[in-house]
């Protein structure tokens, strides 16, 4: 990835973000804070605690005035921007924090117990061109949020201290879908599971979704009985697995052979709800289970190329942590964390539009993350 281009798609975003900025020396230390995030991407990360960024750094991220999410709206446009398309995955998980020998990089004090009870939720976009996170939210434990003894994390405003994560998540969402978010599927991560209210949530739109689940979770068959997914997969004959020609396939769903069934009658016309499987055939023999809901016309194809591309959430909040030290810092405000975790989205944004303008100049560059093919 050449400097120029890098520096070219930052500046990009800079000049979007700079109007959320009172004062331009607010705006030039958040400039100055991503290219010490993006610099420290260059370092080992276990000498990155060695490092500390400015008091005026710190001071933007704590105290000085400036519309975080108005730059996180603008992140989330730029991405849409350079990487949309209407195969497009939006993608939600929970990523591990980093521990709390690392909060010293960012003078945050360690907190009564060794950690926090906090969790951030990201929303990541994937599509043929890359991915990024576009949206983020933080979950603070109903024991932390009441202002007692049990509270670590200061600031938070009243009117989200009792936020469910269904909610937040559907916040999120809605951010995407109102900002005009080109995407076909929403993959929802095993940790979100149990909770129906976002699946729910997601139907009463007519959104298309793939749903990570376990073996054991209960499903409504088609005869209103339930049963565990790993038992009405067991019925289904071998010869109805699947595996993707490779013509249609993505490099994901080719490793897995897979097979669906109908589960529970929809009420909207011409959609439908499936039980999907996917079952390894390289190396250890493994099956993997995801609740559907989309077109009645969504083949078998789409559903695995969808389902396959669940990883690339882990695999971006992964690349975002080494690149731009998105989750490697933990914190006790709640201003702060989403202060940094922002301009660390930024950062990671302007990286990824830097390989998308590349891969349009020079389309061998493909990073073969999800690919296009749908049928």
């Amino acid at each position: 990835m050449t400097v120029n281009v890098v520096h070219a798609e930052l500046n990009a975003l800079y000049v979007r973000a700079s109007k959320r900025f009172a004062r331009v020396s607010s705006h030039a230390r958040a400039v100055e804070y991503v290219f010490w995030l993006i610099r420290m991407g260059g370092s080992d990360i276990h000498d990155r605690a060695l490092v500390r960024p400015s008091k005026q750094m710190q001071r933007m991220l704590g105290l000085t005035a400036w519309d975080i999410d108005g730059v996180r709206d603008d992140v989330r446009t730029y991405v849409a921007d350079r990487l949309g398309s209407r195969h497009g995955l939006l993608l939600i998980g929970a990523p591990e924090f980093g521990s709390s020998r690392r909060r010293q990089a960012l003078a945050v004090p360690p907190t009564e117990g060794g950690g926090h009870g906090n969790i951030g939720v990201f929303l990541v976009y994937a599509s043929p061109k890359g991915y990024a996170a576009i949206d983020r939210e933080l979950y603070t434990a109903e024991s932390r949020t009441g202002g007692g003894a049990g509270c670590q994390m200061t600031g938070i405003p009243e009117d989200l201290e009792q936020a469910t994560m269904p909610s937040l998540i559907q916040d999120m969402l809605e951010r995407a879908v109102s900002g005009y978010v080109p995407f076909a599927w929403v993959i929802v991560g095993a940790e979100f599971r149990e909770w129906g209210d976002v699946r729910a949530w997601l139907k009463q739109r007519n959104i298309s979704y793939v749903s990570v689940i376990r073996n054991s979770d209960e499903v409504s068959a088609l005869n209103g009985c339930c049963t565990r997914a790993d038992r009405l997969i067991n019925e289904v004959p071998p010869h109805l697995w699947r595996r993707p020609p490779i013509d249609v396939g993505t490099i994901s769903s080719r490793q897995y052979s897979w097979t669906r069934v109908k589960i529970q009658n929809s009420q909207v016309p011409g959609r439908e709800h499936w039980l999907l499987a996917g079952r390894a055939i390289i190396g250890q023999e493994s099956t993997d289970y995801f609740l559907c809901y989309g077109r009645r016309s969504t083949t078998l194809n789409e559903l695995a190329n969808a389902a396959s591309s669940s990883h690339l959430l882990g695999e971006c909040l992964k690349e975002a942590k080494r690149d731009v030290g998105l989750t490697l810092f933990d914190f006790d405000s709640w201003r702060t964390w989403y202060a940094h975790t922002t301009l660390s989205m930024l950062g990671f944004a302007g990286l990824a539009g830097a390989k998308a303008r590349m891969l349009d100049e020079d389309p061998a560059l493909s990073p073969q993350t999800y690919e296009e093919n749908s049928d």
